[in-house]
Formats: C-alpha cells, structure tokens, sequence
C-alpha cells in the first residue's frame, strides 16, 4: 500500500511584494480567473494573498509541502521579485513552503551566480524558467547551458512553464515542448519538469517525456475531468508512472479544491483503447507527491 502524501509542486506568490513585480502580464492573466470557484481570488485577482494565509491552506489541505515557482526577469514587464525577498517573505513557514528559484537568463554571467547563491545558500531547491514570459529559448545554448551546468552541479531541477499562457503579452512559439527535449538529450543529468502537460501539445509532451528518463511532467493548472483520456491512460504505464507531479497552479486553482477533485475522479474512457480504465493500485496515491520528493532525492548516476 503506497502512502498517500501531498505536495502541490507548481504556486505562485501572490503576496504584494509578487503582484508589484510581475505586474500587468501576470495580473492580467489572474483576472481571467478570478472567478472561478476553485480559485483562491474571491472575484478579485489583483487582491494580494500573504504567503502566511498559503502556507496555511496548505496545510489544511493535508500537504506536506508546496513549492513557491518565482518568475525571473522578463521585457513584458519592468520589475523583478528577488529570490532574496521571496525566501525572506516565507519566513517562519519554510518548513511547508519551498521555492524554485527566478532566473534572468539575459543577464548572462550575472544570472548564472545568481541561481548558484539562490541554490547554494538561500535555500531554493530548484529553478524556474518561463520561455514565453521571458522570450528565451530553452535550447540557446550562450544563456541557458551555463545555467543548466549549476543546476546538474547541484542536483536540482529546472521547471519549464510549456503549452498555453494566458500572460498577457506572450508567445507560445517559445512553449512547444518538443524545446526540451534538446535540453534533455545534451544534459541527461539534469532533472526537468515540464508544466502543464504542455497542453495543447499532449502527444509532443508524451512523445519528450517517454524517450528521455530525465524529463517529468507536473499537471497544474487543469482539472482531472477535462484532460484528454490519454493523458491518464499513459500515466499508469510501468516506465512513466514516476514521472507525473500533483500540482495546482495555485492560486488559480486551491490545493484541497484539486485533491477533492482527484479524489472524485477514479475512471475515464480511453478511446485508444476503448474501455473504461482507472487507476492501478498505488499510482494516484505516488502521483499526489511521493513521486516527486522521489524526484528530488534522485542521485545522478
């Protein structure tokens, strides 16, 4: 019997400190959702949400741990939220709320001492990196491998935002997925996690992640119900079933409003195969967050 543990591996700040920084892309995109039920906007999105009152609801929620994903610098908008600032933010509550660090990709060497202060000594556990939001390609190979270097030296991971953004401002040309699979092939050591599903790029996604043993995926930002039916089918395989990551994308979508939905949802139809499927013992209960504290315990080979 697998334990059932969760962590929610893909939230945003949204304390006033964040919403300042990101500024008009990121709020933009927050209005669009601020009135869905699931969300934690309350039918306004440019309302800032202390990281006290999120560490708290992840802890209502059962969690064990959340990762707080920092946007690096971008040309859509002018400010920047240190790493420094947001690790100082968390405060008391870093022993629930974890963070992947913001990178500026652009500033060169200055960027790549900047990730190695924030993995080496403020703690983040990872980096982010947003190609539409910051315009880089994960495969420029003068801004992106020296980073990618520090992150193999430090045994973390890289999380890219992949598929569709509804930032304002973007363009999805620097989302499609079949960018990491590059990455994955000239850096076999390094732990990538594609957000999202990659959605709508599904088959490219699977397609990156079923031949390179380096690369995971994190489902924030959708509802189990409206993925297609492959997307489950192809996590209960033996070879990927440690590759798939619980995450809300909060706070456009709760934590426990994401666990009470995957705990409602036990079956679907998969056309490929036509029958109705569901879980294999144990896979759900690993996907909700053995699978990726796994992930961050890996040692290279």
């Amino acid at each position: 019997m697998v334990e059932r543990v969760i962590v929610d591996c893909h939230m945003h700040a949204h304390h006033e400190a964040a919403l300042d920084a990101y500024d008009e892309p990121y709020l933009c995109c927050a209005d669009l959702y601020r009135n869905l039920p699931v969300s934690h906007f309350n039918g306004d999105g440019r309302r800032p949400i202390p990281l006290r009152e999120t560490a708290r609801l992840l802890r209502e929620a059962g969690a064990r741990m959340g990762v707080i994903v920092n946007l690096g610098g971008t040309p859509l908008a002018a400010g920047e939220l240190s790493n420094q600032a947001l690790v100082d933010a968390i405060g008391d509550d870093r022993d629930i709320l974890k963070v992947f660090a913001g990178v500026n990709p652009r500033r060169g060497r200055r960027a790549v001492r900047e990730l190695r202060l924030a993995l080496e000594k403020l703690g983040c556990i990872g980096a982010k990196i947003h190609p539409p939001y910051q315009e880089i390609m994960p495969g420029d190979r003068d801004l992106m491998y020296p980073l990618y270097e520090v992150l193999v030296e430090n045994n973390a991971p890289v999380l890219f935002h992949t598929g569709n953004t509804l930032l304002t401002g973007t363009k999805l040309k620097y989302g499609h997925p079949m960018h990491i699979d590059e990455v994955a092939v000239d850096f076999p050591q390094l732990k990538i996690i594609m957000a999202h599903w990659s959605w709508p790029w599904i088959d490219d996604a699977l397609a990156v992640v079923s031949r390179n043993k380096n690369v995971y995926v994190d489902v924030s930002g959708h509802l189990p119900k409206y993925l297609p039916a492959c997307v489950w089918h192809h996590m209960q395989r033996v070879d990927l079933r440690h590759r798939f990551f619980f995450a809300t994308d909060y706070p456009f979508i709760r934590t426990s409003e994401l666990v009470r939905f995957y705990d409602e949802f036990e079956q679907w139809h998969c056309p490929m195969c036509n029958r109705v499927e569901t879980w294999k013992p144990g896979v759900k209960e690993a996907f909700f967050g053995q699978n990726f504290l796994d992930m961050l315990a890996q040692k290279p080979d």
